[in-house]
């Protein structure tokens, strides 16, 4: 984590979804800024030299469309799909204006087209044009895995896609693809060794169930956390995506639950330091 960090600050962005940030190993997310305040927040935040990366949405709200519009490239509608598009351009503005390493974008929430054929159109689409805006803003962009789509959600459609674009990335969040086993009968590990060698970023936090996720959130990763209680093998997953892309963005993206302690979530990321740490002296 960054040498300063300030705990309840933190908690209160979680908490109202404003100004979120997410912490890295001397790195920061920034998601869901106020367009009159972001500027203030991302100099408050990006301490002791810290590296920046955003994560789209950036702007909230934008053009009296909410969060729920920001990612509809695999809506049946066009226009929703082009607002979508003119809002991920913004988010790129921003990141060039700030330094930003990358822009993490969705591709959808789970919403869209129910045909497979068409959904996968539309998503070499979106792709094709997430590259077009990564080569003209000069900045790589970072899709990240989403297994909530009903028929486009397989980690070999994203593959395929992917491979075509050398300016896009993967970003890899552990909860989703836990989320996305659970509910299509997958099994993540497996998942995560296709899509690794596509990885640039990955986001990091876990759940036991859908019950757990609707009660809590985004779960602080921790090393208390036992498979046999539901919950995803972090170190497993860190294992295989650093084996093949050792330069990997590790970022913690929890909630904060009622209860949940600044020294537990130290604790956690303490843990994933010496796991990166380890699998850099096995090289």
């Amino acid at each position: 984590m960054c040498q300063k960090f300030d705990f309840e600050y933190f908690r209160k962005a979680k908490l109202t979804r404003v100004g979120v940030h997410n912490p890295g190993f001397h790195h920061w997310q920034l998601f869901l800024c106020p367009e009159d305040k972001y500027q203030n927040i991302a100099s408050r935040i990006r301490q002791n030299n810290s590296s920046l990366s955003l994560h789209h949405p950036f702007i909230v709200p934008y053009k009296q469309q909410n969060r729920h519009h920001s990612s509809l490239f695999l809506d049946a509608l066009k226009d929703r799909r082009e607002g979508s598009f003119a809002w991920l351009e913004n988010s790129l503005e921003k990141a060039v204006e700030l330094g930003a390493e990358f822009v993490v974008t969705h591709l959808n929430h789970g919403e869209g087209v129910n045909n497979m054929a068409t959904a996968r159109k539309l998503a070499d689409e979106a792709m094709s044009r997430f590259a077009e805006l990564s080569r003209s803003f000069k900045i790589p962009v970072h899709v990240e895995f989403l297994g909530y789509h009903s028929v486009f959600h397989d980690p070999g459609e994203f593959v395929d896609m992917l491979t075509d674009y050398p300016e896009l990335s993967l970003c890899l969040d552990s909860g989703h693809l836990h989320r996305h086993g659970q509910i299509h009968d997958r099994n993540p590990y497996d998942s995560a060794e296709k899509l690794a060698l596509l990885v640039g970023s990955i986001h990091l936090w876990n759940i036991s169930s859908h019950d757990e996720y609707l009660r809590r959130g985004h779960i602080p990763v921790h090393p208390e956390h036992c498979v046999e209680d539901g919950y995803l093998d972090i170190e497993k997953i860190l294992r295989t995506v650093l084996a093949m892309n050792r330069n990997t963005t590790v970022i913690f993206e929890p909630s904060v639950p009622e209860g949940t302690t600044e020294e537990y979530i130290r604790e956690g990321i303490e843990w994933v330091r010496s796991i990166v740490a380890n699998c850099a002296a096995s090289r």
